[in-house]
């Protein structure tokens, strides 16, 4: 089934397609984009941050232990699921490392891998209609 894309009403006809896809699929991708470009500006200063905040007590760390266990069993349940959120995960990384390469300023960086996800999320979804 092809779908062609009307000019005259291009915003309703791409609100009613994401509509009758996925409402809350769509939403959810977006949101993805805008954390994993907030997680990749600065990603090692954030980290060590929520590290020393969260594990200063034995019951959070256990606690913590007990939560990455059950992610682990359920990244092993969903393998498939698991190994393209991190091949997504690992070329966004690449992608701040070339731009911190680059001399770009963290807005900068920030807003290029926001715009770069985005562009490759229309592509993705316009191929899946496309089909």
């Amino acid at each position: 089934m092809h779908h062609m894309l009307p000019l005259a009403s291009a915003p309703e006809y791409i609100c009613r397609i994401i509509v009758q896809e996925n409402l809350v699929g769509a939403i959810l991708a977006i949101a993805w984009v805008v954390v994993a470009s907030c997680m990749f500006i600065s990603p090692l200063t954030s980290f060590n941050r929520f590290i020393t905040r969260w594990f200063q007590s034995d019951t959070v760390a256990f606690l913590a232990l007990c939560v990455i266990a059950g992610l682990i069993a359920c990244i092993l349940f969903w393998l498939q699921l698991f190994l393209h959120i991190s091949t997504i995960l690992a070329s966004e990384a690449l992608a701040r490392i070339d731009l911190q390469t680059l001399g770009l300023s963290k807005p900068h960086a920030f807003w290029i891998l926001i715009l770069l996800s985005l562009i490759g999320l229309g592509i993705g979804w316009g191929m899946r209609l496309s089909i």
